[in-house]
């Protein structure tokens, strides 16, 4: 009886331990995605290989494209 409430116990700390866990992942990539779709534009607009015009149409594209993926 007893060791079947331990294993129980165990259990359940195992599965909320790989929720929280799986959680935490998601957040990190949904945090890199957004501050990418941020990013990204602005870096490639100082490297200049970009004209502006068409860095705006990527933070746009981005802007939408990052909620979606997420």
């Amino acid at each position: 009886m007893e060791t079947g409430l331990i294993g129980g116990a165990v259990a359940l700390v195992i599965l909320l331990l790989t929720i929280w866990v799986i959680r935490t992942v998601c957040d990190v990539v949904i945090f890199l995605a957004f501050l990418a779709a941020v990013a990204i534009p602005f870096l490639i607009r100082i490297s200049g290989e970009m004209a502006q015009e068409e860095v705006i149409l990527l933070a746009v594209a981005l802007g939408i494209l990052m909620p979606v993926i997420t």
